[in-house]
């Protein structure tokens, strides 16, 4: 059994459906595997908001930027251009498309979560901002793909 199949047998095993696996070669890492399972952008962002009200402030900092990563990653997809898997790069490749305030949004989200992840955590505060840009930028960038969806359809 190679790598791919034992992955595709342990997702199979824990009753995972409606994944994507993608994997590609890294001259420093060697073959990287990606699985991508189950949650969307709008599942994360409702997650999010979810958190808030029962007062888990790092959760809502980390499901309010893969909301809008995820958004991110579909444009690329949906263009056919590379998803790069740093964060800046990321949001690099949203600037260059004309989407500058969201670019920037992604940044402060992702800042939001490395201090949930990395540091003292996410004040109250925080995690609302975190959720109100999150939606804003969430609507944007749907709206965004359905233009680029619209134009291939």
């Amino acid at each position: 059994m190679n790598v791919r199949e034992l992955i595709e047998a342990e997702l199979a095993k824990q009753g995972v459906s409606g994944y994507k696996l993608e994997w590609y070669y890294d001259p420093d890492w060697g073959y990287v595997y990606i699985v991508e399972v189950g949650l969307n952008a709008r599942r994360a962002l409702e997650e999010a908001i979810k958190d808030l009200e029962i007062s888990c402030y790092n959760k809502v900092a980390s499901a309010s930027y893969f909301a809008v990563r995820m958004l991110a990653e579909e444009i690329l997809r949906q263009l056919g251009e590379h998803i790069p898997r740093r964060d800046d790069k990321l949001a690099n490749a949203i600037k260059n498309k004309g989407l500058r305030w969201e670019a920037t949004a992604m940044v402060i989200l992702y800042a939001f979560r490395k201090k949930a992840d990395y540091e003292a955590g996410v004040t109250r505060e925080e995690a609302e901002l975190a959720v109100k840009l999150s939606m804003e930028v969430h609507k944007l960038l749907e709206r965004y793909l359905e233009e680029i969806r619209g134009r291939r359809g």
